[in-house]
């Protein structure tokens, strides 16, 4: 059978003319050896992305692809496209069988996600339709490099913690306007999923939130028992509750919500991974729930003026990280205020310094229009924006953002008193390694002594030049 609709494949291309067009789509069936090829205005993921592919397989001994087309001919459809490339580029069949691909078709706004029959028991349909429903709102953010690590780390811990089942859900429905998560399209598209029309803003990125009543919220008030909130948070995980106004989060958490937001079954996966055990440390205002399963992210506390405790998620995101093979959640930063929590690790001195939490009482968006004005009014004061870079990023989680203000930071005092060294793990972790190199060059012309921007620099421009040689497709 495969080869039979391999055959008519190759018919249908012959069809399809002997011109430009017909060639390009020839071409892009060869059999190619590079995991990862992009031809899309997708950028900044060419060097992160590979690497993160080498890890997964590392880990799960699945052979991930991911290939990214601005488009294909209309005479071919997504499910044909991704089965052929499956086939022709025999993705899995070096690993017994265990294939994924990850289709991108940019300007017909088609994510297709392909899997070998190998693998169908493990990542059934609903399951990987639940992975398309949470990519709907990275692609709606323009976080692609963020979603498609998200997809391989999702899809890898699977297979690592649970090869059997997982919590898989249907999109629900989204209470305002009837409609499911993906527009009223969730299509079958064979071992996989395939949602449409869902990219760039084609939908807007908080259309699958549902938004609770007043009521309904109040079950959700944080508490002066850090452990009662602690519970309290992860009930509303389990039962997949978005809402991003849950008054027990920080401000900057909700903040952080609005701009990521999380399908409910991203927060039932997340709760999950999570559902050990905890033990509950507490340090004056701030508090932590470390689980006893050592790959699960802690839960972050600080107490309010009130009081109050209130779980504080983009601490939890900011400041932990994973290991190679996935199995242990480690600081990403050292110094941080939590790390009395981690006793299994040992605090040492980062540079720049981790900022503390800024105190209550609090008025978070008062607060950064505050620093915003301090920039208009002195542009050229780099502190200004590494400053604000470090309110988006430690106390929202707006990666992003944080970047390009540091980035403007840079410009004008190249070396930053630290800035460059955390713009690097800022990038690496969104991740967008674009311009980085020009970067890092014009520091080290400032400060050529700078070990440590030095190697960073060898390291990026070695990989970069191994990445654009697995970029070629088909191989030179």
């Amino acid at each position: 059978m495969t080869a039979l609709r391999t055959l008519t494949f190759a018919c249908l291309l012959l069809l399809i003319g002997c011109g430009q067009e017909a060639q390009e789509d020839a071409f892009l069936f060869e059999p190619v050896s590079p995991s990862y090829h992009n031809v899309s205005s997708l950028d900044g993921i060419d060097l992160t992305l590979p690497m993160e592919l080498q890890r997964m397989e590392e880990v799960t001994n699945i052979d991930f692809r991911v290939l990214l087309l601005d488009n294909i001919s209309e005479t071919i459809s997504a499910e044909d496209y991704a089965a052929e490339t499956m086939t022709l580029n025999e993705i899995g069949q070096a690993n017994n069988g265990r294939g994924v691909l990850i289709l991108f078709i940019e300007d017909q706004g088609v994510l297709k996600i392909e899997v070998s029959y190998e693998l169908e028991g493990l990542f059934p349909d609903l399951y990987v339709g639940s992975l398309e429903e949470q990519a709907k709102t990275y692609f709606a953010g323009d976080f692609f490099g963020d979603f498609l690590t998200g997809i391989l780390f999702a899809m890898s811990k699977r297979q690592i913690s649970d090869p059997v089942e997982s919590i898989v859900s249907i999109p629900e429905r989204n209470n305002a306007s009837g409609e499911n998560w993906i527009g009223g399209r969730f299509l079958s598209g064979g071992a996989g999923i395939k949602a449409d029309s869902f990219f760039r803003g084609k939908l807007k990125k908080n259309r699958g939130v549902v938004y609770l009543s007043p009521e309904s919220r109040s079950l959700y008030e944080p508490d002066a028992d850090p452990e009662v909130t602690v519970n309290k948070f992860l009930t509303s995980l389990q039962s997949g509750i978005n809402d991003p106004f849950l008054p027990l989060l920080t401000e900057g958490s909700q903040y952080m919500r609005l701009e990521y937001p999380k399908s409910a079954s991203f927060l039932r996966r997340y709760h999950q991974n999570s559902d050990s055990g905890y033990t509950l440390r507490e340090q004056g205002d701030l508090a932590a729930a470390v689980f006893n399963n050592k790959g699960s992210m802690p839960v972050l506390l600080r107490k309010n003026h009130e009081g109050k405790w209130l779980v504080d998620v983009t601490k939890s995101w900011a400041f932990s990280q994973m290991n190679r093979d996935l199995t242990l959640c480690y600081p990403a930063f050292y110094d941080h205020p939590w790390m009395f929590a981690l006793t299994d690790f040992t605090p040492k001195a980062t540079i720049p310094p981790t900022p503390q939490p800024l105190p209550y009482p609090l008025d978070l968006k008062a607060h950064i229009e505050t620093i915003e004005a301090q920039i208009e009014a002195e542009p050229h004061v780099a502190a200004h924006y590494f400053r604000l870079a470090d309110v988006f990023y430690f106390e929202c989680y707006w990666i992003r953002d944080a970047i390009n203000l540091v980035e403007k930071g840079l410009e004008i005092d190249p070396i930053g008193d630290g800035y460059t060294e955390r713009l690097i793990a800022m990038k690496y972790r969104f991740p967008d390694l674009s311009r980085l190199d020009k970067i890092l060059a014009r520091a080290l012309e400032v400060d050529p002594g700078n070990k440590s921007l030095a190697s960073s620099y060898k390291y990026l421009i070695k990989n970069q030049s191994g990445s654009e040689k697995r970029k070629t497709y088909p191989p030179d």
